[in-house]
């Protein structure tokens, strides 16, 4: 379209990291924020296979941290199974929601 300029889409966060507490049922998950700004970012997270554990947060842009700052975010990982032979694995996706061009 003439005279359009083009949106800049805000990219999604990067570096993310989990680490869980041992023997708790809570785990950190570690990300950084685009550096394009963005209205904040849209985590999802859930235990492979089981759909009742999906959970979504939405976490607001810092605008304190600024861009590109690492944030923090506890999330409820349920209790060990028991037993000694067990594992989890869990998912986890986020996107940078907003900016000039929507959700990346």
């Amino acid at each position: 379209m003439p005279g359009a300029t083009a949106s800049v889409l805000p990219l999604p966060p990067t570096g993310i990291a989990v680490d869980f507490d041992s023997g708790g049922n809570t785990g950190h998950l570690h990300f950084s924020q685009a550096d394009v700004p963005a209205n904040g970012v849209l985590i999802e997270w859930l235990r492979a296979g089981d759909p009742k554990t999906r959970e979504v947060t939405f976490i607001p842009r810092s605008t304190r941290a600024g861009l590109g700052a690492t944030t923090s975010l506890p999330v409820d990982v349920g209790s060990e199974p028991a037993g000694a032979d067990w594992q989890q694995e869990w998912c986890f996706r986020a996107w940078s929601i907003g900016g000039e061009g929507g959700r990346q």
